[in-house]
C-alpha cells in the first residue's frame, strides 16, 4: 500500500471528486489546496474516513501535527481498519517526537497491512528518534525489501548507521539514496556528514 492509494468506501453526493483531487494536491505539496479539497469532501461527506485521512495527512506536510492528529483520531473511530491513518498518525506522533506513540500506531498500521513499506520507514524513524538504531535499521530494511526503490527508507537508514558509527554503511545507502532521488537535500547532507566522520 502507498500513501495515496486511500479512496472512499462510500460517495454520497459526489464526495469522490474532490476527495480525489485533494489527493492530487498532496501528491503535489500543495497541502493547503489539498485542505480545501478534503474540506469540501467531507461536507459533502462527514463520514468518508478516506477523507479526514487525506485532511491529515495534509496537515502533517504542513507541520500542524496537532491538527493533523484531530482529523487522523476522526478517521480511526470511523474505520477502524484503515492502516493510512493509523500511518498517519504515527508520523503526526513522529513531528511531535513523541516516539513511543509512533511506535504504538505504526505497529497497529502494519498488523492491518504488513506490506505497508511507509509504516515500516515511519517506525524505524522512531526507533531512530529512541537511539534504537539496530531496532530502527531492521524496520527499515525491511522497507526497503517491499520497495527497493523508497529513497527516504534509505536515506533513514542511513542516518541510522551514523548513529551505530558504521559510516561506510551509512555513505552506501545515502548515495543509493541521492541515485534514486537527485535532489534528496537531506540525504546529501547526511551523506556529507557520514564523510566527516569517517574522514574522507
Amino acid at each position: 500500500m502507498e500513501p495515496f492509494d486511500t479512496v472512499p468506501k462510500r460517495d454520497p453526493d459526489g464526495a469522490l471528486a474532490p476527495h480525489a483531487r485533494g489527493w492530487d494536491w498532496n501528491k503535489r505539496k500543495q497541502y493547503d489546496q489539498a485542505i480545501e479539497a478534503f474540506d469540501a469532501a467531507i461536507r459533502l461527506d462527514a463520514l468518508c474516513a478516506a477523507a479526514f485521512n487525506g485532511r491529515g495527512f495534509a496537515y502533517n506536510g504542513k507541520k500542524r501535527y496537532d491538527r493533523a492528529m484531530r482529523d487522523l483520531d476522526e478517521a480511526i473511530r470511523l474505520d477502524p481498519s484503515l492502516a493510512q491513518a493509523f500511518n498517519n498518525r504515527g508520523y503526526a506522533w513522529n513531528g511531535l517526537k513523541h516516539h513511543d506513540r509512533a511506535i504504538e500506531a505504526l505497529n497497529e498500521a502494519i498488523r492491518l497491512d504488513p506490506g505497508f513499506a511507509d509504516a515500516f520507514n515511519g517506525r524505524g524513524f522512531a526507533y531512530m528518534g529512541l537511539k534504537r538504531y539496530a531496532r530502527a535499521i531492521e524496520d527499515l530494511s525491511e522497507a526497503i525489501r517491499l520497495d527497493p526503490g523508497f529513497a527516504s527508507a534509505f536515506n533513514n537508514r542511513g542516518r541510522a548507521w551514523i548513529g551505530a558509527k558504521q559510516y561506510d554503511r551509512a555513505i552506501a545507502d545515502l548515495d543509493e539514496a541521492i541515485r534514486l532521488d537527485p535532489d534528496f537535500t537531506a540525504a546529501c547532507v547526511n551523506r556529507e556528514m557520514a564523510a566527516r566522520l569517517t574522514g574522507s
